[in-house]
């Protein structure tokens, strides 16, 4: 009798068992078709090398099992076939999500969605749609649209997070809900998942929102592909949301640890997931397709236009011919611009620093200082390394000692974004997922082209309630003597050009 091979299917992910070795080498070779490949360069010889970064499939570290996403069926199963593995040697099974248990939120009064929210949290609400994607723009209330469709679904929910968004989310969940102790529970880490999994097991699980971060989810999955059945947490990781009886899943951020967010889907089985990210417009070729795998256009939900109401400037200075070369460029090794190459450069050689410091308060002293500052209104400024934040932040100080200036990075405490008059930061810090109040400027001073980064940044900017007359000002920077910083800009032109009122370009009169 030949081996057979076993496909069982869950909400978003699949599992092959490959009946022969015929059959791995055929998962296998499908497997490449999910590999991200980057260009590195090592010394001694500094040439590129090709390497594998991430893929976007799983597999038992004895290859007895390989997972997929579960929109890849039908071309996995016609790949197969190419290697001459018949249906009829194929055994399918299906595993739907397990009833979830039903749970009311305790909703405070007076919380009423905007009208242009109605439809997006109907579309969200919808309790046998297994993706629904939103890329709402900043401000506009991702979240508040996501948690009024928990509500309308009315099942314990699971929320998937990064540790640095927890806070910003239990503030959130107790501003709309009358939540009793105990009825939202945070799992950070490996011991925390474990006791969570083990009150499921008892039936002593009270908790109507479970909050897990990321990497606590991905060390279940790397533990059971290490380890098998036989794993740290006496679980598989499809059979979660089924021991939680959780039946909606809510993902932040999305874009941001995708392939997490990828290897999540193809290890759930859950009744409904949903995808929450300003971003989701990406260049970069290999990204579009994994999003159209795992978050397929149908699934998106595009009933609301996106509202402009920002103004961006570009400003220009320049450097003299002599200090061009003390410029760094790149990191040793590496062909492509490196931003924090350049600013190491400028803090090592004191007169680029001092007119550097001076190009970077330019704008904050034009748009946000003489343009009718009144108190409560903030500024932040993107640098590229902490350090560089540190020596902003001080020269800053010195120039506006009336004013609350601080740097906000890793460790700094959220309070800063709500306290300080004047933020400096960095895009990794700032510049995703931090609602930051009454934010009149924002100053750009990193040259970056990532599509998704200067989205990101841009949207940290939000029409000022307080303030409905002032538009608020995004500027970013440019060295006309550096070509990528020029090349840098005239993307940033073609990317903001639907997502601003208008865009105006000014050479200021600094040389370094």
């Amino acid at each position: 009798m030949l081996p057979r091979t076993k496909i069982t299917t869950y909400s978003h992910g699949l599992v092959i068992e490959p009946g022969s070795q015929r059959c791995r080498e055929a998962v296998i070779d499908f497997c490449h078709k999910l590999i991200e490949w980057e260009y590195t360069k090592k010394p001694p010889a500094w040439r590129p090398i090709r390497t594998m970064k991430k893929v976007y499939a799983g597999a038992t570290r004895d290859r007895r099992e390989f997972r997929f996403h579960r929109s890849l069926f039908q071309e996995l199963m016609k790949h197969l076939g190419s290697f001459g593995i018949r249906t009829g040697y194929i055994d399918i099974v299906d595993c739907p999500p397990v009833k979830p248990l039903k749970v009311t939120f305790p909703l405070v009064d007076g919380v009423v969605p905007r009208d242009y929210q109605i439809g997006l949290i109907d579309y969200l609400g919808n309790p046998n749609q297994f993706i629904k994607v939103t890329n709402l723009q900043t401000g506009k209330g991702k979240t508040l649209s996501a948690l009024m469709a928990m509500v309308k679904i009315g099942y314990r929910t699971v929320i998937q997070l990064r540790g640095g968004y927890v806070s910003r989310w239990i503030d959130d969940l107790e501003g709309l809900f009358d939540f009793k102790k105990g009825e939202i529970l945070v799992i950070r880490g490996r011991d925390a998942l474990v006791s969570l999994i083990n009150l499921a097991k008892n039936d002593d699980l009270q908790a109507k929102v479970i909050i897990i971060t990321n990497k606590t989810l991905y060390k279940l999955f790397e533990e059971f592909e290490k380890d098998g059945d036989d794993n740290y947490y006496g679980i598989r990781p499809e059979q979660l949301y089924e021991l939680l009886r959780a039946g909606l899943r809510i993902v932040d951020e999305v874009h941001e640890d995708y392939h997490l967010s990828f290897r999540t889907d193809i290890y759930s089985n859950v009744q409904s997931s949903i995808h929450l990210s300003a971003t989701l417009d990406t260049e970069d070729i290999f990204r579009r397709q994994m999003y159209d795998i795992a978050l397929p256009q149908d699934c998106w939900y595009k009933g609301v236009e996106y509202d402009k109401y920002i103004q961006s400037y570009a400003m220009f200075y320049s450097t003299t011919t002599q200090s061009l070369p003390k410029l760094r460029l790149s990191e040793k090794g590496q062909d492509s611009y490196s931003h924090g190459a350049y600013e190491k450069s400028i803090l090592k050689q004191k007169p680029l620093l001092e007119t550097y410091l001076e190009v970077c308060r330019y704008p904050i002293q034009r748009f946000y200082i003489e343009d009718d500052w009144q108190g409560g209104q903030k500024c932040i400024v993107f640098c590229y390394l902490v350090e560089f934040c540190e020596v902003l932040r001080d020269y800053l100080r010195g120039i506006y000692p009336e004013l609350d200036i601080r740097e906000f990075v890793a460790t700094t405490d959220e309070k800063v974004l709500k306290e300080a008059d004047i933020i400096v930061s960095t895009i990794k810090s700032a510049g995703t997922a931090q609602d930051i109040p009454d934010l009149k400027v924002s100053v750009l001073t990193q040259a970056v082209r990532k599509k998704e980064a200067n989205i990101q940044t841009l949207g940290r900017l939000r029409k000022l309630k307080r303030w409905p007359n002032v538009t608020p000002v995004f500027v970013y920077l440019n060295n006309i003597s550096v070509e990528t910083h020029m090349k840098y800009h005239h993307a940033k032109v073609e990317i903001f050009s639907k997502l601003v009122l208008s865009q105006r370009e000014e050479h200021i009169p600094f040389r370094l």
